[in-house]
């Protein structure tokens, strides 16, 4: 779907369709089913109905080339030895 011929409000199909994600993915962060990305704009009510700023939307796609998303620390946290599950056990004493 082209952006320029999307309108200025969008509703959350066409918002979906807009980055890539199923209409039902952004239906779940609108009504705090599960947690939005960090820096997702929020929704302007237009009457009863819900809809995404186009400009919004898009200053966010802009924005996710940002740092690196951690590649390193995942792993190096692969490499660190798994944990034991169960109570520590204490130190023999000298």
């Amino acid at each position: 779907m082209e952006s320029s011929n999307l309108p200025l409000l969008l509703t959350i199909g066409q918002a979906a369709a807009l980055v890539g994600f199923a209409p039902k993915t952004l239906a779940k962060w609108l009504y705090g089913y599960r947690p939005a990305p960090a820096g997702w704009p929020s929704p302007v009510k237009a009457g009863r109905s819900v809809r995404y700023r186009r400009v919004d939307i898009e200053s966010w796609v802009d924005g996710l080339g940002g740092p690196s998303l951690g590649v390193t620390e995942t792993i190096a946290e692969a490499a660190s030895p798994p944990r034991r599950r169960g109570r520590p056990k204490k130190e023999a004493a000298t």
